[in-house]
């Protein structure tokens, strides 16, 4: 999981980082940004996020 990478398929506008607890956070410009709680990260490709109200 890298900025690089998600903002290719997600949005430009996003504060993320590559670990289990953290709150990332994605902006599509709909007032309040979409957050996700990281999970679990096994590999690159297997990431379990959690969506925040």
């Amino acid at each position: 999981m890298t900025t690089e990478g998600l903002d290719q398929i997600w949005t430009k506008k996003l504060n993320v980082k590559p670990e289990v607890g953290y709150i990332n956070a994605f902006d599509f410009n709909k007032g309040e940004p979409t957050r996700m709680k990281g999970l679990e990260l096994k590999t690159e490709n297997h990431i379990l996020w959690e969506y925040i109200t």
